[in-house]
C-alpha cells in the first residue's frame, strides 16, 4: 500500500476514535445532567414540602396559642396585630404575622410563612374568635363567705330557688320561695321558713332550727330542732335533738334526745342512745344503744340492742331487746361549693367605655378620661369630658378641649344625660366614681348603651341600660334601675332613639336588629365588681345594693354582697370572697340580704351565668379559611 494511503487510513481511524469518545462523553454528560436535574427536582420538592409542612405547623401553633390566651390578652393582641417569633428546631423556620382586626369583628387574619432550604410557602388564614364563659357557677345563687338574712327575703325560681353558701348561714325574719339552703358551715335558722313546708337545709356543720315547717334537714354534725318545729326528715352524722311537734323520719349516728310532745309517725333509727321524754306516739324505733324513757311514753314498735329502762307492764310501750340488732345508716354527704371566679379584668378589653383618671388636669373633672372602643360613629381612642357649644351640661366626649378647658372642640359625642351641669361623671373624685343620670324618666335611655368599665369604685344613680363593671367596689343609691345589655334587648342597645348613632359594634349585628353570637355571657351581666392581677392582691369586689334598687341581669361580687331596703334582682347572684384567698376567712358572716330583698332566678337563659364560673373562661378559635399565596 502506498505511504499516502496508509497515512489517510490512520487519520480516519484516529478521527473515528475521537468521535466515539466525544459521543461517549456527551452520553455521560447527558446522563450526569439528567441525574443532577432529578436530584435538584427531588431536593426542590422536598424543600417545598418541608416549607408547606412548616407553614401548616405554624398555623396550628398560632391557633393553639390564641386559644390558650385569656380573652382579654387575645383581644388586645389581635386588635393591634403583631409579629410573633418562634425559636428553636422546626419553629426557627416559621414566620407568624397577625393583622390588625376590624372593629367589632370576631374574625382574626394572619399570614404564616414556612422556610426550608431556600423554599418558602405562605398561607393566608382567617380565624373565628369566640370567648366562652367560665364553667357555670354551681347554683343560680352562690355566695362565698357565709350568709345572714333578715327582714322579708323572697326567691322566685321554679327549680332554681337554691342558695349555695360557702360558709355559715344565720337566718332570721321570713324566707319565702326558697327550696333549699346548702352550706359548708353551720346553719342557724330562727326565722319563718316558707309556708309550703318545702325547705331543705343541708350543712357540713351543725343545724339549729326554731319553729316552722321543714321538708328535710341534713347535717354532717348535729341537728337541734326547737319548739314548734315540724320536720319531714332529719338525717345527721352526729346527734339529733328535738323539742318540736313533729319529726316524721330521723336517722342519726350518735346519742340523741326527744322532748316535749314530738311525734314520730314513721321511724327513728339511731346508732347511739336515745333519751325520750315525749308523750306523743313513736311509730317505729330501732337503736343500737340504750333507750331511756321518761314520762308517758308511747312506742308502737321498738327494738333496741343496748337495753331499755321501760317497765314491761307499760301499756303503750312495745319495745324488745335484741343484742344482735344491726342497722345500715348512710352518712350525709358533704356540701361542695367551689369558689366562683369573678374578675372585671377578664372583660377590660371588651369594654366599650373604660373610665379612668389621668394626672393631667387642674380640676378633678378635667382629669377624667374615657377610652372608647368598638362604638359606631366614634373613632377608637382616649377622650376627655366636656360641654358642647349647644349644651352647658358636661356630658360629652371629645379628643381635645377648647381654650377655656370647658367646651369640646368639635366633634363632641354625647354619652349620657344628667340633671345638673356638672354632668353624669362630673362629681367624681380620683378612683371614686359617681355616675349620676337624669331622674324621673324610667323609660328613657340615659347613658350610651354598651359595656362600661370603671377603674376604681363606683356609685350608681339613675336608670341605666348597660353592662357595668368596676375594678373596685360598686354601690347603688335609692331608686336605681339597671338593665344588662341582654335584658335591654337589641332594640334598646342597637337602635336606641336617645343615642341613634351610638351602638356597640362588638355586640350588635350588622342590621342592628339582633345581637352577635359572641360575648353573650358578658351581655347577661348587669353589675360586676372586683379585679385581680398577677402583680398584686385582689381588690374591691364589694357590691351594696341600696334601698329601692332594681337590677335585671347577673349581679356578680368578687368579694361580698349586701342588700338593703327594697332591693330586687332578676338574674344570677354570686359572691366570691376573693380578697381572702390565701388568708384566714373573716370573723363574721360576709354577705347579708336584708329588709325586703327579692331575687328572681326563674326562666334564666342558658348564657345567664355572666362569667361567674369556676376558674377563668376559655377561648374558642376555629380556622375558617386558608389559601396559599
Amino acid at each position: 500500500m502506498p505511504p499516502r494511503a496508509r497515512s489517510q487510513r490512520g487519520f480516519a481511524l484516529t478521527l473515528l476514535v475521537l468521535l466515539a469518545g466525544l459521543a461517549l462523553t456527551a452520553m455521560l454528560a447527558g446522563y450526569l445532567h439528567r441525574q443532577y436535574s432529578q436530584q435538584a427536582l427531588a431536593q426542590a420538592l422536598r424543600a417545598n414540602s418541608e416549607a408547606q409542612l412548616r407553614a401548616w405547623t405554624g398555623a396550628e401553633l398560632l391557633r393553639a396559642y390564641l386559644q390558650k390566651l385569656p380573652a382579654s390578652e387575645r383581644d388586645s393582641l389581635t386588635d393591634k396585630g403583631a409579629r410573633l417569633r418562634l425559636d428553636g428546631g422546626l419553629a426557627s423556620g416559621i414566620r407568624l404575622s397577625l393583622l390588625p382586626r376590624a372593629r367589632g369583628s370576631d374574625l382574626a387574619r394572619a399570614t404564616v410563612t414556612g422556610l426550608a432550604d431556600g423554599a418558602t410557602a405562605t398561607l393566608d388564614l382567617v380565624f373565628r374568635l369566640q370567648s366562652s364563659p367560665a364553667a357555670p357557677a354551681q347554683a343560680p345563687i352562690q355566695l362565698s363567705g357565709g350568709l345572714r338574712t333578715s327582714g322579708d327575703i323572697t326567691v322566685n325560681g321554679a327549680g332554681n330557688a337554691v342558695l349555695l353558701v360557702d360558709g355559715a348561714v344565720d337566718s332570721t325574719g321570713s324566707l319565702n320561695g326558697v327550696e333549699a339552703i346548702r352550706a359548708t358551715g353551720e346553719v342557724r335558722f330562727n326565722g319563718a321558713p316558707p309556708a309550703d313546708g318545702r325547705l331543705t337545709l343541708w350543712s357540713n356543720g351543725d343545724i339549729h332550727v326554731g319553729s316552722g315547717d321543714f321538708l328535710e334537714l341534713r347535717s354532717q354534725g348535729d341537728i337541734d330542732m326547737g319548739p314548734g318545729s315540724r320536720v319531714g326528715k332529719a338525717w345527721a352524722n352526729g346527734a339529733l335533738s328535738s323539742r318540736g311537734d313533729l319529726l316524721e323520719t330521723a336517722w342519726a349516728h350518735r346519742a340523741s334526745s326527744l322532748g316535749g310532745s314530738v311525734a314520730v309517725p314513721r321511724e327513728i333509727l339511731l346508732g347511739g342512745d336515745l333519751a325520750s321524754a315525749s308523750s306523743a306516739w313513736i311509730e317505729r324505733l330501732r337503736i343500737l344503744g340504750k333507750l331511756t324513757l321518761r314520762g308517758d311514753a308511747k312506742i308502737r314498735d321498738g327494738v333496741v340492742r343496748g337495753g331499755s329502762n321501760h317497765s314491761p307492764e307499760s301499756p303503750n310501750v312495745n319495745v324488745r331487746v335484741d343484742p344482735a340488732l344491726t342497722l345500715s345508716l348512710p352518712l350525709v354527704e358533704p356540701v361542695r361549693a367551689t369558689r366562683p371566679h369573678i374578675d372585671a379584668n377578664d372583660y377590660r378589653d371588651q369594654a366599650n367605655y373604660r373610665v379612668f383618671w389621668s394626672a393631667d388636669g387642674a380640676q378633678p373633672w378635667q382629669r377624667i378620661r374615657v377610652e372608647v372602643r368598638h362604638i359606631h360613629g366614634m373613632p377608637d381612642g382616649v377622650y376627655r369630658l366636656g360641654r358642647s357649644s349647644a349644651d352647658p351640661k358636661r356630658n360629652y366626649l371629645c379628643q381635645t378641649l377648647a381654650a377655656d378647658a370647658e367646651q369640646c372642640r368639635p366633634p363632641a359625642y354625647r354619652i349620657c344625660d344628667s340633671d345638673g351641669n356638672n354632668g353624669c361623671l362630673g362629681d367624681s373624685a380620683p378612683s371614686e366614681w359617681q355616675l349620676k343620670t337624669a331622674t324621673g324618666r324610667p323609660d328613657q335611655q340615659e347613658i350610651s348603651p354598651g359595656v362600661w368599665f370603671f377603674e376604681g369604685n363606683v356609685k350608681l344613680y339613675g336608670h341605666l341600660r348597660a353592662t357595668l363593671l368596676a375594678s373596685g367596689d360598686a354601690v347603688t343609691s335609692g331608686d336605681t334601675l339597671i338593665w344588662s345589655l341582654a335584658a335591654s334587648g337589641p332594640a334598646a342597645v342597637c337602635n336606641n332613639a336617645a343615642f341613634p348613632d351610638r351602638h356597640p359594634l362588638n355586640h350588635c349585628a350588622a342590621d342592628r336588629n339582633a345581637f352577635l353570637d359572641a360575648h353573650a355571657a358578658l351581655r347577661s351581666i348587669a353589675l360586676l365588681a372586683g379585679s385581680g392581677s398577677a402583680a398584686g392582691p385582689y381588690r374591691g369586689g364589694d357590691i351594696h345594693l341600696g334601698a329601692y334598687s332594681r337590677v335585671v341581669g347577673a349581679v356578680l361580687a368578687g368579694n361580698t354582697l349586701k342588700t338593703d331596703g327594697s332591693s330586687h334582682i332578676r338574674g344570677r347572684v354570686a359572691s366570691a370572697l376573693q380578697r381572702y384567698i390565701g388568708k384566714p376567712p373573716p370573723a363574721d358572716i360576709a354577705n347579708t340580704l336584708g329588709a325586703e330583698t327579692v331575687i328572681d332566678v326563674s326562666d334564666l337563659p342558658p348564657d345567664a351565668d355572666g362569667g361567674a364560673g369556676n376558674g377563668s373562661g376559655s377561648t374558642s378559635v376555629k380556622l375558617l379559611w386558608s389559601r396559599y399565596r
